[in-house]
């Protein structure tokens, strides 16, 4: 549960408004409907840094489980980790340095 914490105080730190300003900024906004959107994505890759320990299933998980909690809504479905690989590697990394000098 801790963790699921942490990642809701990232989510009100960093709130999914300024997320979506950060990837339309970039680019990088999903355009469909996915099982983890690039949100998600994002939220993500900060959350590695938290966890430097742990897996990235695990991280994975106390971020989609910590948003939901967030958000009140049920957890999206497990994905394949190369599916996470691939969706950190279409986030370029300029996008962390904005999205940390606008909070």
């Amino acid at each position: 549960m801790g963790d699921y914490l942490s990642i809701s105080l990232l989510a009100r730190v960093y709130p999914s408004t300024l997320i979506g300003q950060v990837l339309d900024a970039n680019q990088c906004s999903s355009v469909r409907q996915r099982s983890f959107p690039a949100s998600g994505v994002l939220y993500y890759c900060m959350a590695l840094s938290l966890y430097p320990a742990a897996s990235y299933g695990d991280v994975f998980d106390a971020v989609t489980q910590g948003l939901a909690w967030r958000d009140r809504s049920e957890p999206p479905i497990t994905v394949k980790s190369s599916s996470i690989s691939d969706a950190r590697s279409k986030l370029p990394w300029t996008m962390f340095k904005q999205s940390i000098a606008r909070a």
